[in-house]
């Protein structure tokens, strides 16, 4: 994932780094400039699959009163619809 920001309503977008085209259950191009836009509740309720790979990372959250150091992650998800924006 790369930057984007969460609303006071849950509405987001992110940026995302590395993505790809799945295509009848195979991996078939890399996909540039894609941006996930969505509302968390929404998202949240078409969630189908969560593996058991959690991954914790050091990241930050900022805004314009400045940055703060926090632990970000989470398992690879299967979410049955999202929109995705970009070229």
């Amino acid at each position: 994932m790369g930057g984007g920001s969460v609303g006071p309503t849950g509405e987001f977008n992110f940026a995302v780094d590395e993505a790809y085209l799945i295509e009848n259950g195979q991996i078939t191009k890399p996909l540039k400039g894609a941006t996930l836009i969505g509302e968390a509740t929404e998202i949240m309720q078409r969630i189908s699959m969560c593996s058991e790979d959690l991954g914790l990372a050091a990241g930050f959250c900022g805004s314009v009163s400045g940055s703060v150091y926090v632990t970000v992650g989470q398992p690879h998800l299967k979410v049955d619809g999202i929109t995705v924006g970009g070229r």
